[in-house]
Parts: C-alpha cells; sequence; structure tokens
C-alpha cells in the first residue's frame, strides 16, 4: 500500500491451517524442512525459503487461530449454564471449567507458539493480530452457535483479556484485536462487506473463496488491519530504541479503542 505507508516495507510469510507449526528456528534463522510448507514460504513472501528475525525491526502475525473466533466456537457443544443461548447443544459446564477451556485454548495457539519462537530470537516488537470473527452472513447457515455469538462474547471476552494481559507481560508482545470498524457489534460478527470477494492462499493469489465463505476477509479489510500494524509497529520500534531493555507492552484494550 505504497499511496497509504509509502515508508513502510513488509515481507510475509504464509501459510494455509497449521502447517507454520511446522516452523524451526535455529539462531535467529526461521525455516522449516517440509516441502509443503518451504513452498507456501516461497510463494508468499516473493521467493524466500526462510528468514532471518536478525532483518527485521518488528513482527506481527495474523491469524493463526488466535482470537475470539475459536473460543466461540468452543462452545458448539458445551455452555455454560448462566448462558445457553438459542441454539443446540450437547453439554452444559461449569464456569470453572469453561474458564480452563477459554486460557487452555489462548495459550496453546498456533499464534502464541510462533511468538514464543521469535522471542527465544528477538527482543524487537511483536504484534498479534486477532482472527477475525465470521461475516454475519453465517447466521444464515441455520441455527448455528454464531446466533448466539453476541451473548457469548460478553463472558468470553473478560477471560480473553485477563489472560493475554499475562502472556503479553510474559512474551513481550501486543495484542491487536480486530477493528472495531470492521465489527457488526450487534451481533458480534464481521460486516459481510469485509469478507466479499476474499483471495485464497493459492499461488498466483487470484482465486476468489467461494461464495458461501465466511471465515477469510478481503483486501479492503487486509488494508485496515496493515494500517494498525505500522502504526503499532512504528510507535514500538520508537520505543524499543529509544529505552534499551524496556518492554514494550500495551494494555489489552487499548487495541480496541
Amino acid at each position: 500500500m505504497p499511496d497509504l505507508h509509502s515508508k513502510a516495507e513488509a515481507t510475509f510469510f504464509g501459510a494455509k491451517g497449521y502447517d507454520l507449526k511446522r516452523l524451526r528456528r535455529k539462531g535467529t534463522v526461521f525455516s522449516s524442512k517440509d516441502p509443503v510448507v518451504i513452498h507456501q514460504l516461497q510463494f508468499t513472501s516473493g521467493g524466500s525459503k526462510s528468514f532471518d528475525a536478525a532483518d527485521f525491526d518488528a513482527f506481527a502475525t495474523a491469524g493463526l487461530y488466535f482470537g475470539r473466533t475459536h473460543l466461540i466456537e468452543a462452545l458448539e457443544k458445551h455452555r455454560v449454564s448462566a448462558v445457553p443461548g438459542r441454539s443446540e447443544f450437547d453439554h452444559i459446564i461449569s464456569d470453572e471449567l469453561f474458564e480452563v477451556l477459554v486460557r487452555s485454548r489462548i495459550q496453546k495457539c498456533l499464534a502464541i507458539r510462533i511468538v514464543k519462537l521469535l522471542r527465544e530470537a528477538t527482543d524487537k516488537p511483536i504484534f498479534v493480530c486477532e482472527q477475525p470473527l465470521p461475516s454475519n452472513h453465517i447466521r444464515k447457515k441455520g441455527m448455528s452457535v454464531w446466533r448466539d455469538a453476541a451473548a457469548f462474547e460478553k463472558i468470553i471476552t473478560p477471560i480473553w483479556r485477563d489472560e493475554l494481559a499475562k502472556l503479553e507481560q510474559q512474551y513481550r508482545f501486543q495484542v491487536l484485536e480486530q477493528p472495531v470498524e470492521t465489527v457488526n457489534q450487534n451481533l458480534f460478527l464481521t460486516h459481510h462487506r469485509n469478507s466479499a470477494g476474499a483471495i485464497r492462499l493459492l499461488d498466483g493469489l487470484n482465486v476468489v473463496h467461494k461464495r458461501k465463505e465466511y471465515a477469510h476477509m478481503n483486501a479492503d479489510y487486509g488494508a485496515i488491519v496493515m494500517t494498525e500494524v505500522i502504526d503499532a509497529a512504528s510507535r514500538g520500534i520508537v520505543e524499543s530504541s529509544s529505552a534499551i531493555g524496556d518492554r514494550v507492552h500495551c494494555p489489552p484494550d487499548a487495541s480496541s479503542s
């Protein structure tokens, strides 16, 4: 986006699904022995099979199963008694068990795994972008868990932010929650305008997702998120260079404003 950020340069290293779990670190260099992962790193980055953390000023993860999307999905078959919702479910669980479930899903997600690897190699700023909520059109798929997303958000978000505050302090990263302007607050889902026309992560980057795709977002959404990343990275780089040894940290709810 040179017209918006002429002084910023970004290199993307991406892979589908859980493929980046096969990313490995040797010193400050990140690579993989898996030919599928190597191929995906090459086509998303423009030719690089690996990257050296020493070559970059800051890092950001996007998606990688980090976000309230995957916490709400945990309620597809299980509910807490205070918020049963309207869609069908199989089991009622205690508040305590639900909290353990939420915290565990956050701790074990792929994004946090990548953050840990990065933090072993560098002290530079790291930003973690929340995976977007599904498009609000997902509610047309019958009585799914997403019909109750707004109710579930109220019980999930306090646990989510508390756990993130601990992880942020431990691994020194900053969470960038989903941009508020992209969220239909009444439904706690992403506006469909941010999903329509999303591109699949395939060679050429020119294949559009099927019309009934709800999970992936389009270039307009990407531009909003990248603007937030670049702005946050610019501040973080200045802070880290002016106060060597200080932690770059922001309270988790600050990014939602």
